[in-house]
């Protein structure tokens, strides 16, 4: 008894072209809409000789942007992990290394031992915060206080 493969619809090159050079629609969105596995996508992009498709598209300049240029050195200083960074910042890692390089931050080497989860770093920034409100009421508490004597 012999066993029929199942192969998908069938769409022109130029279609599938269009849609594997497309970064806003994922390859489980364009095997759902073929009817195959989202790894069967790539074979098709292989066999037809269009280019890999990057995980994370180019981004113009620098992935991480001036203004998240100060999250991403509190990142580093605390030692979040270079995957994380990279997930967070919609990047590569080799970027997380190169945009460390180029704002000046220190060399690290992080384990699995004493690098923090992302999860970890909120918690820390939320404390910070918070006692950042905190001195600033009790500024605000002693200076009533100070006048009202």
């Amino acid at each position: 008894m012999s066993r029929i493969a199942h192969r998908g619809k069938t769409m022109p090159r130029a279609d599938f072209a269009r849609l594997w050079n497309d970064h806003a629609i994922t390859l489980a969105e364009i095997g759902a809409l073929l009817d195959i596995s989202p790894q069967a996508v790539r074979f098709r992009a292989m066999a037809r000789d269009l280019p890999p498709r990057s995980r994370y598209p180019r981004q113009p300049f620098h992935a991480i942007k001036p203004e998240q240029e100060a999250e991403f050195a509190s990142m580093w200083a605390h030692g979040v992990g270079r995957y994380a960074m990279a997930d967070y910042f919609r990047t590569n890692t080799p970027r997380i290394g190169l945009t460390a390089q180029r704002l000046g931050l220190p060399k690290r080497t992080l384990t699995r031992w004493n690098k923090i989860t992302l999860e970890q770093w909120r918690a820390i920034e939320a404390q910070k915060r918070m006692a950042e409100v905190a001195e600033k009421e009790q500024r605000a508490a002693k200076r009533i206080w100070h006048h009202a004597a």
